[in-house]
């Protein structure tokens, strides 16, 4: 199962407004991704999964919030992006309106994100992107993680062999 949310939008040194999209590997904490973009468009995001799942492979589930562009008005709240993901053969799960908890993992993986990449945030997107793939690395490959024995996620996680 993947986890998937917006950080929470904030603005580089240039003024310019960063999204950063961020999903991750629920069994092994791995990052998945953390990609600036420049809104919740439907279809920069789901580019941006398109190239998730050729890379890591297609997860069983996703979980994400009720909020846009995961969730929408139609059956089941799925929106054009969670419906699109169901095409895939992947399941779309949701958290409870106004439950952040139900996301438990990924909320403080955000606040870590947040403390070590945008304190304060870099001179311009790119120069952002640049500090959260560093990041990125560091977290999967480096880091030792208290809730994995003390492990890296680089060392638990596997490339879904569903494409």
């Amino acid at each position: 199962m993947w986890t998937v949310d917006f950080k929470g939008y904030f603005r580089t040194a240039d003024g310019r407004r960063c999204d950063p999209l961020t999903v991750r590997d629920a069994y092994s904490r791995f990052g998945l991704c953390v990609q600036v973009l420049h809104g919740h468009k439907r279809v920069t995001v789901q580019r941006v999964f398109l190239r998730l799942f050729r890379r890591f492979g297609l997860p069983r589930r996703i979980h994400a919030d009720q909020g846009r562009p995961w969730a929408g008005p139609g059956p089941a709240w799925l929106s054009q992006l969670s419906a699109w993901w169901v095409s895939l053969g992947i399941r779309p799960t949701f958290s409870r309106r106004a439950r952040p908890g139900d996301n438990a993992s990924h909320e403080p993986w955000h606040r870590e994100l947040k403390a070590d990449t945008t304190r304060p945030p870099a001179a311009t997107p790119p120069a952002q992107q640049r500090r959260f793939a560093q990041w990125l690395r560091t977290y999967n490959h480096e880091r030792p993680h208290e809730a994995l024995g003390l492990r890296r996620p680089a060392e638990y996680y596997y490339r879904s062999r569903r494409r």
